[in-house]
């Protein structure tokens, strides 16, 4: 897991984000892991933040 630039966390947790993930892949790649863990964390009624 890739560590989102400087700032963006605290920005984000100012913003009231409770969980931040943050990844990168190759374009060419078909799986992405951490956009599918941020979907199955994701609940009916939350926010999703991109």
């Amino acid at each position: 897991m890739a560590k989102p630039r400087p700032g963006q966390t605290d920005a984000l947790n100012s913003a009231g984000c409770e969980k931040v993930f943050a990844g990168t892949t190759s374009g060419k790649l078909a799986e992405r892991p951490e956009p599918t863990r941020c979907l199955e964390y994701l609940r009916g009624g939350g926010t999703l933040v991109v």
